[in-house]
């Protein structure tokens, strides 16, 4: 190496290592950073719930128009097919997002919810509210954490993302968690696309495996950071 690179080099190193000190400091420093790392360090010790649909307006509505008694047996039939079909794409979802949390969630406690009784969760109810595997309310379960997050299946803000289908972190006032906290992961990729158009059967499970793996992965390195140290 030429003299002339050796000191180019050497004053690149020696510039950097003045401005890293400054830099960390100024990254503490910002508002929305500190908010991050002060919101993964209360998860990693409190309770992540996860929202799950209950579909409760269209099950009602179909349910209505079954006790119709003017409805012909056509009609009745096919709404009946309905019914059931809704009934049951709605807890074969909510099972494979519970398997795979049982096996691929580990970075914090966690709990589920249906989504009709988030309003509830919110007055602050922490005991009856809480879903059992098997999907029924389980009296049993309780918040036992004084801090708790959200975790739902929707869509990101436009205005800080592309509108990216996802699961989202939220606070407990259900207001959606910012960069550099990872509050959201894709629900679908080219990956999860392929396994619906050549194993549609299994296309619910691996989506579900790989969100969940992927969210926990984010978590743990970001907490990672957070107690190592900005980086």
């Amino acid at each position: 190496m030429s003299s002339r690179n050796t000191k180019s080099s050497l004053t690149i190193l020696f510039v950097l290592l003045f401005l890293l000190p400054s830099m960390k400091a100024q990254l503490a420093l910002d508002p929305t950073v500190q908010k991050s790392i002060t919101a993964i360090k209360s998860l990693k010790d409190g309770t992540l719930i996860v929202r799950l649909p209950s579909k409760t307006k269209k099950i009602e509505a179909l349910k209505k128009i079954l006790s119709d008694k003017t409805i012909d047996a056509g009609d009745k039939r096919r709404t009946k097919k309905l019914l059931d079909n809704t009934i049951r794409e709605r807890d074969n979802y909510r099972k494979e997002i519970m398997e795979a949390f049982a096996e691929h969630y580990s970075f914090s406690n966690y709990l589920f919810i249906n989504d009709t009784s988030s309003v509830s969760l919110k007055k602050g109810v922490k005991q009856g509210i809480f879903l059992h595997k098997e999907l029924y309310v389980d009296a049993e379960l309780k918040l036992e954490t004084p801090d708790y997050f959200l975790l739902r299946n929707g869509t990101t803000d436009p205005s800080k993302s592309a509108g990216i289908e996802a699961f989202i972190v939220a606070n407990s006032q259900n207001e959606d968690l910012e960069k550099p906290f990872p509050y959201y992961v894709k629900r679908n990729d080219f990956a999860t696309m392929l396994s619906k158009l050549f194993s549609p059967k299994k296309s619910m499970s691996i989506s579900a495996n790989k969100s969940i793996t992927k969210l926990n992965s984010n978590l743990q390195k970001f907490y990672s950071r957070v107690v190592g140290g900005l980086n």
